[in-house]
């Protein structure tokens, strides 16, 4: 799908913040590279691009192999490694990836492998390769570029692959231990039961079990009113997958500006069926997205007329937050506002704090977030990326913005973050002393032992810090995902490795199911999750069970046997 001699192929983008040249290789399968030297200022990794015309079309089903050469260095980069991610991509409209490939290389050339299965059809032309360059500055020489679509005359198993890997992976990382100690002292505290006779006298040797019914972290999902409200095989399964698996969810395009105003009884029907099967937490998604592509068609029509635009914007946050008061927990009141910026061009960024203030007026309860992309995601890497969202955090906050929790989004491909650097990025957001959640998980690959691997490692690292509070799946069924390779079930809803990491970890390692007895002064303690339990003694065939609350300051269980 490209040309024999792919760098000669490539033209750059973002010219004014890179320069490019070929440069002559020996000893290689390619004769020439292109060398690009990357100097910045950069803002996003894609500011600065390669780019290459494809040939042919791709249809669902396809397999697909891209693979490429790299070598380069960076002191913007902590390993000191040049990356590129190099994407097959829809050409128009969303530019949404097709296949991708991610590189990271030091002096010597490094090939990298990345099979894939087509789950969009592209005819000619509505497809095109680009690689990303833009993350920071670097000097990258990238050579014999080549994606080679099979269509159905190769498996995903029978084409090679680069392992996808991050730093810290390995199962004796020190990492781990620091995390569990961590967990051990945030996550759970001192569960105390006292059993006493009806005299109350203390009773020795009584049966005691703990037994966890809900987290009282915040592990959800999206969800999709369609989906609640599908009647068939499909439908009776969505449902009860969110009932058993998570204590938590955020509707995923129901509650956004467009999707309300087109049917507000369809969102406030998938709320009201979350509280009905207990869902204590839901997060509202969101109030203000500040792209004229994401916003209802008519507003971008008052981009000249500052007044009226600023009107049906705050009508909006004071018809919707008023609509919903009482059903959320949170909301995101802006979405990804570094990126996505028509209306401050317009009305400026003082104008954020003046949305937070409306929806704080409309729902006095509900904690209100600010929401962003590509923090803790490729690498964690964007430093552009960081110091916008820091800024305008801080800006927020410093004008009296009832600012009170941050969102980090969390959309991962082939680059994935170490641990340790997941730890720095929320350490650095901490400071604001905010809740911090991971609101839009999910790892797209087809490589099904890194996904379900990292699934573990980034959670375990989240559970482990003390500023983070919850942590959202952006989906978790095929059948209703935005991106199905990401997916906790497959189609048929057979379960995946990265869900069953998702649910050993919260259902196993991390769920509370202790047992003892008493001894002489008839007490009993345990260490516990967190969370809503049920204490049971059984003396003599006898059985008493009662609900407890674990929380920081831990609890006592008195029991009196009848």
């Amino acid at each position: 799908m490209l040309p024999a001699d792919s760098a000669a192929a490539m033209r750059l983008t973002g010219g004014q913040l890179a320069r490019m040249e070929m440069v002559a290789v020996e000893g290689m399968p390619f004769s020439r590279a292109v060398r690009v030297e990357v100097r910045g200022p950069l803002t996003q990794a894609w500011d600065v691009q390669l780019m290459a015309n494809t040939t042919g079309d791709v249809k669902v089903g396809d397999i697909v192999l891209l693979s490429g050469f790299i070598r380069g260095s960076s002191s913007a980069n902590e390993t000191g490694e040049a990356t590129a991610t190099a994407y097959l991509q829809r050409s128009s409209g969303d530019f949404a990836k097709v296949a991708s490939l991610t590189m990271t290389g030091g002096p010597e050339w490094k090939q990298f492998l990345a099979p894939g299965r087509i789950e969009t059809t592209l005819g000619p032309g509505q497809h095109g390769f680009t690689i990303f360059l833009g993350m920071f500055p670097q000097t990258v020489e990238i050579g014999g570029i080549s994606l080679i679509n099979y269509r159905n005359l190769k498996t995903l198993a029978e084409l090679p692959r680069t392992k996808i890997t991050w730093p810290g992976s390995e199962p004796d990382a020190p990492w781990r231990a620091e995390a569990a100690a961590a967990i051990d002292v945030l996550r759970k505290a001192d569960v105390e039961v006292r059993v006493r006779d009806r005299d109350g006298r203390p009773v020795s040797g009584a049966e005691i079990r703990v037994r966890q019914k809900k987290h009282e972290f915040g592990f959800g999902s999206a969800v999709a009113a369609d989906g609640l409200n599908a009647q068939n095989a499909d439908g009776d399964k969505y449902r009860e997958t969110i009932r058993t698996w998570f204590n938590k969810a955020v509707l995923e395009n129901d509650l956004k500006w467009p999707g309300w105003e087109q049917n507000r009884n369809r969102a406030i029907g998938a709320l009201s069926w979350l509280r009905q099967n207990g869902i204590g937490m839901v997060r509202g998604h969101n109030l203000v997205w500040p792209s004229w592509r994401y916003m209802p068609s008519d507003v971008e029509r008052l981009a000249g007329n500052p007044d009226a635009l600023r009107d049906r914007i705050n009508r909006h946050i004071d018809d919707e937050a008023a609509s919903v008061r009482g059903w959320l927990t949170e909301w995101d009141v802006i979405n990804e506002a570094f990126t996505n910026t028509d209306v401050q061009k317009v009305l400026g960024n003082a104008e954020m704090v003046e949305w937070f203030r409306r929806a704080r007026n409309h729902d006095p309860d509900a904690v209100l977030y600010i929401n962003d992309y590509s923090i803790l995601s490729g690498g964690g890497l964007n430093r552009p990326h960081q110091d916008g969202y820091f800024n305008i955090i801080r800006s927020l906050i410093e004008a009296g913005a009832p600012v009170g929790g941050i969102g980090m989004q969390g959309h991962f491909g082939a680059q994935l973050t170490a641990p340790v650097k997941v730890w720095q990025i929320l350490d650095r957001f901490a400071v604001f002393g905010k809740d911090i959640q991971i609101t839009e998980f999910d790892i797209d690959t087809d490589d099904e032992e890194a996904q379900a691997g990292y699934t573990r490692d980034f959670m375990t690292a989240l559970f482990s810090h003390p500023n983070v509070s919850g942590f959202m799946m952006w989906g978790f069924w095929e059948g209703r995902h935005w991106r199905p390779r990401a997916a906790m079930f497959r189609r048929d809803w057979s379960i995946k490795p990265n869900g069953k990491a998702f649910y050993d970890l919260v259902y196993g390692e991390w769920w509370t199911n202790a047992a003892g007895t008493t001894g002489d002064a008839g007490t009993w303690k345990v260490r516990a999750f967190k969370g809503e339990h049920e204490v049971e003694v059984r003396v003599a065939g006898q059985s008493v069970i009662r609900p407890i609350t674990v929380n920081w300051a831990g609890a006592v269980a008195e029991i009196t046997l009848p």
